[in-house]
């Protein structure tokens, strides 16, 4: 095969790749993001241990989701241990224990979801 063949063909089978992977590159986060599960199950009894109350929030002071979450629980009338990470040493400490690298986390003694799912939320509070 010529030269500036091989290199035509090469050069299509570039664009094709490109054109394929574009929009799958585009739309798999999301598809991943809504199947995905947010919680798990086990004992987490040692986070709220203690506390005043038997579900506890972790989260920032301005992360967007936070605020939805303890939104969605106070409308919900869960009593809630809230947590504030970058305002008290304390919660960043317990945080830091958890091993998680994202806000918010809900716990309870048998669940913990990352994120603010509204529907995960509602399944674990039902739960507890």
């Amino acid at each position: 095969m010529k030269k500036w063949k091989k290199g035509l063909l090469n050069t299509l089978l570039i664009a094709l790749t490109i054109s394929v992977a574009i929009p799958i590159g585009r739309y798999l986060p999301g598809l991943y993001e809504s199947v995905r599960s947010h919680g798990r199950t086990g004992d987490f009894s040692m986070y709220v241990k203690g506390m005043q109350h038997s579900v506890t929030l972790y989260g920032t002071s301005t992360c967007v989701h936070c605020k939805a979450a303890r939104a969605y629980l106070r409308t919900a009338g869960v009593n809630f241990n809230d947590m504030v990470v970058d305002k008290s040493p304390e919660a960043a400490q317990a945080f830091a224990k958890l091993g998680e690298s994202s806000v918010p986390v809900l716990i309870s003694k048998n669940h913990l979801i990352v994120g603010f799912v509204a529907d995960e939320y509602q399944s674990m509070l039902v739960k507890n």
